[in-house]
């Protein structure tokens, strides 16, 4: 009952869709995560939860990051040459000589000594710093302009945050971390397996948080709390000295110098009392220091 033309296009069809769709075995479901059409990989991601029930097996299903994402976060991109010349320079003998109590050297001094570092950023600051950025292995503290080698742990910690970065629901399952380059270089020199590994790191950490079988976003008052805690159990030579010289530290002093650590140097709130306040009270419930919320002062 159907013209020629019309079974022409129906056979047409049918072979373009048996090319093109990915063949399903008996009791085989397709994968509920994925990219949909006209939407974004985030997107299918929150369709896929939405749709689902809230058991913990759908849960899981629903945020855990695809096979082999955790490696293309941090190995999607090539060493950067200034990068590689960097690191190099970093572990050589006259170098560590000239690093301070916390491991940094002077970006200024590097391109002034080092003609190679010089020559591969044209001897610019600016280009040196922009190719660090990008990088999990350089630690760059650009308020003084100086650099040093990450530790194989903090590594771990940088990955690990892209990779929360690049999912949409704040809470991920420990295994999706499992694929990160620098906690399969640590499993190497370690006796501890992948998730032992992964939850000593983020026990140090101010930002994320193990929750069970998870990994979590910090409340911003908890980040804060912890980060104030870290800061003062480290001790610069700065802060020691300010705590030798009157006991208590203006937390105005604390916010002025340590906003980047602290993460309020993109805050919109811009004055140091309004930021300051904000640090007395997410430091109101701790058990290391003591705050005095009506002066502003921590000790």
């Amino acid at each position: 009952g159907r013209s020629a033309n019309e079974g022409e296009n129906s056979d047409k069809c049918s072979r373009i869709a048996a090319e093109t769709s990915t063949p399903i075995k008996v009791g085989q479901r397709r994968s509920r995560v994925g990219v949909y059409s006209g939407r974004s990989a985030n997107e299918g991601y929150k369709s896929s939860w939405w749709s689902s029930s809230k058991s913990v097996s759908a849960w899981e299903e629903s945020v855990e990051a695809p096979p082999g994402l955790a490696r293309q976060i941090t190995t999607g991109k090539t060493v950067d040459p200034v990068v590689k010349c960097l690191t190099q320079i970093l572990q050589e003998k006259d170098v560590q000589a000239k690093m301070d109590a916390e491991g940094y050297v002077s970006i200024q001094w590097l391109l002034k000594v080092k003609s190679a570092l010089s020559w591969e950023c044209g001897g610019n600051a600016k280009s040196l710093v922009s190719a660090i950025e990008s990088q999990v292995g350089i630690q760059l503290d650009e308020a003084h302009r100086r650099v040093r080698l990450r530790s194989c742990c903090e590594q771990l910690l940088v990955e690990a945050k892209r990779l929360m970065q690049q999912l949409p629901f704040g809470v991920v399952p420990l295994s999706s971390f499992f694929g990160l380059p620098s906690l399969s270089q640590m499993q190497k020199c370690s006796e501890l397996d992948a998730e032992g590994l992964l939850r000593k790191a983020l026990t140090r950490d101010s930002e994320l948080v193990i929750q069970g079988a998870f990994v979590a976003w910090q409340p911003r008052a908890e980040k804060l709390r912890k980060s104030v805690e870290q800061l003062f159990l480290e001790q610069d030579s700065q802060l020691h000295s300010k705590i030798q010289q009157s006991g208590d530290v203006p937390l105005t002093w604390i916010v002025g110098r340590y906003a980047e650590k602290l993460g309020l140097a993109h805050s919109n709130v811009r004055t140091s009392e309004a930021l300051a306040e904000a640090v007395a009270g997410a430091l109101q419930d701790s058990q290391v220091l003591r705050v005095d919320r009506h002066r502003l002062t921590v000790r």
